[in-house]
């Protein structure tokens, strides 16, 4: 993935002079690039003696939201594999205004872990070998061509991290203590909002002489409808009793459980963060998202409905006639094509909303009836340069066509519809001029492989060797 970095200038005047991050590049600064148009800053980038390569470069004119004017470049370094240092620049030549440079895209080279593979694909783990001699066997590989030339070379000793699971204490306090007489009770809720799941267990013995054992507490969480499995083990003394959870088969970093109890004095802390294979997709341009704005205005009594889409597909129902701005987001917001809306009130019955997901041209808002008359106008028509569909290849299988702009949802149904992804997470971040997907393995031990992407733009190739399998 090529390194992109922008330079924005904001009612800059003086110099605007570059040079590589780095000691050994302190003295190489390029001409004052600050009037010349994308082709000119491209070639004295290029020119340079700061080993920066091919580089391509687009410029755009911009009034930031002050109102203050100046240019921003967007270079894309092509030559150059992995993260580019940052570029920067001569401040002492500045003379008002402000100069800002910013990573847009985290440039990655074609690196791989090559792993030690069972015959099923799956990475050998400290978890299959055998006891006592966890981490301590010794595995070469071999690399195989991609085109399937055969053998290439040997890859060396290979090496394997243990799994790391999440693991929390549970401490319920002995009466000892006097923190609380017998009778009470305790439950663990486990909220996992992203996956769309929050559950309590059933409530747990808290009797001083009467606790609930390990294996109470370890079946009431592997009831719930968000835990796979858990091992749970337990210590006691004469102040504490201490339920240590190992969350075994959901991986990655889990929120800490609550205590629902009498007991004020309960507590939960987190032992070890668990930790799990991530990858992220990046869709990109070199244009903006231009925003589609609308203005409503509202009159008469009563309620009104605002639809979106084609004859009224998606209906925010019953919205008061003196709903406020954030009544109005939160209504938008609860229809499935809208993540993300922005509404002002300019007054009480006019506002303006502002669409941040989905992006490009949005259709116009619908008064979908009510007695009170919603009436919507297009102020400024959305634009995206981007557009299309993706599709991701995992452990070769293919997902269906993915929107360039699919919610974080959509992403997640359609991965786990792979019959080689179990379960994921995935999160969404507007880039401006794209989105990232960052995409957690929650059931996958060890390296997973590596996902690809087919698309017109961005298109990720990654170069593939093949292990050996072994036993």
């Amino acid at each position: 993935m090529y390194e992109q970095q922008t330079i924005t200038l904001a009612d800059m005047t003086g110099a605007l002079k570059l040079r590589r991050d780095g000691s050994d590049y302190a003295s190489e600064w390029t001409p004052d690039v600050k009037e010349m148009n994308a082709a000119a800053f491209a070639k004295n980038l290029e020119l340079s003696s700061m080993g920066i390569g091919d580089v391509h470069v687009t410029r755009t004119n911009r009034t930031g939201a002050a109102g203050e004017f100046g240019f921003s470049w967007t270079v894309t370094f092509l030559d150059y594999e992995g993260d580019f240092p940052m570029l920067l620049h001569d401040a002492g030549l500045v003379t008002a205004g402000t100069v800002e440079i910013e990573e847009f895209i985290k440039g990655s080279a074609n690196e791989f872990t090559i792993e030690p593979k069972k015959a099923s694909g799956m990475p050998v783990k400290d978890v299959t070998t055998a006891a006592g001699l966890d981490g301590k066997d010794v595995f070469f590989t071999e690399l195989w061509d991609a085109a399937g030339d055969g053998w290439y070379t040997d890859g060396g000793e290979a090496s394997y991290n243990p799994v790391t699971y999440a693991v929390q204490s549970v401490t319920i306090p002995s009466t000892s203590n006097g923190n609380y007489a017998g009778g009470l009770t305790f439950a663990l809720t486990l909220d996992r909002t992203p996956q769309g799941v929050t559950d309590t267990t059933s409530n747990l013995d808290g009797d001083d002489g009467s606790f609930a054992t390990a294996l109470d507490v370890k079946n009431a969480l592997e009831a719930l409808a968000n835990i796979e499995a858990v091992d749970v083990t337990v210590t006691d003394d004469s102040t504490d009793r201490v339920y240590l959870v190992t969350f075994t088969h959901d991986l990655g970093d889990i929120p800490l459980l609550g205590v629902d109890n009498t007991i004020a004095t309960a507590a939960v802390a987190n032992v070890q963060t668990g930790v799990t294979e991530i990858q992220s997709v990046v869709t990109s341009c070199d244009e903006e998202f231009v925003r589609d704005e609308q203005h409503l205005s509202i009159t008469g009594g009563g309620t009104f409905d605002l639809c979106y889409g084609s004859s009224g597909l998606y209906c925010a129902t019953g919205i008061s006639g003196t709903a406020s701005a954030s009544d109005i987001e939160t209504a938008l917001e609860g229809l499935a094509p809208i993540t993300d809306v922005s509404v002002s009130a300019t007054d009480a019955t006019n506002f303006q909303i502002t669409f941040l997901d989905p992006v490009g041209n949005i259709p116009d808002l619908e008064d979908g009836g009510g007695a009170t008359t919603a009436t919507v106008t297009e102020t400024v028509a959305g634009a995206s340069a981007l557009g299309g569909t993706f599709t991701l290849a995992y452990a070769g299988d293919y997902t269906a066509d993915i929107d360039f702009d699919a919610s974080a949802d959509d992403v997640k149904a359609t991965l786990e519809a792979l019959p080689s992804i179990d379960e994921v997470m995935v999160s969404k971040e507007d880039l401006g001029q794209g989105h990232k997907f960052t995409v957690t393995f929650t059931k996958q031990p060890g390296s997973s492989r590596r996902r690809t992407t087919r698309g017109r733009r961005p298109r990720i190739s990654p170069r593939r060797c093949r292990p050996a399998n072994l036993p």
